[in-house]
């Protein structure tokens, strides 16, 4: 996919998982879930692929400090076909706590493979 027509896909998508989350309840908070759970099949518990969330977007210069914690999603992955159609990814998104702040990021992580796919918000 052009750069171009992914940093116009990436914050759309970003904003249509958060909606989803409130609508369909398939992102759990991170903060309330047993951090040493690993789903049927999956390679990772939450806290490896959390960790590996973190550590990018770290290296895209967030302080995930500054975010509330996150909330994820443990799910088959169709939507990222350069982490490997087929696999099973984690996305946690993260919101900002600064009060009218709509900043907000999502980092998927591909399961098996570990690869996190850093998608900026605004």
């Amino acid at each position: 996919m052009p750069r171009t027509l992914r940093s116009l896909i990436a914050p759309a998508l970003v904003a249509v998982l958060l909606c989803s989350r409130a609508l369909a309840g398939d992102f759990q908070a991170v903060a309330a879930t047993d951090k040493a759970w690993r789903p049927r099949g999956a390679h990772l518990t939450l806290a490896a692929a959390l960790q590996v969330a973190e550590a990018s977007a770290a290296t895209r210069g967030m302080n995930v400090a500054e975010f509330q914690p996150p909330w994820f999603r443990y799910d088959y992955d169709v939507y990222y076909p350069d982490m490997g159609l087929g696999d099973y990814a984690w996305a946690f998104v993260y919101e900002a706590k600064a009060p009218g702040s709509d900043s907000h990021f999502m980092v998927v992580v591909n399961d098996r493979t570990q690869y996190a796919q850093f998608i900026p918000g605004r």
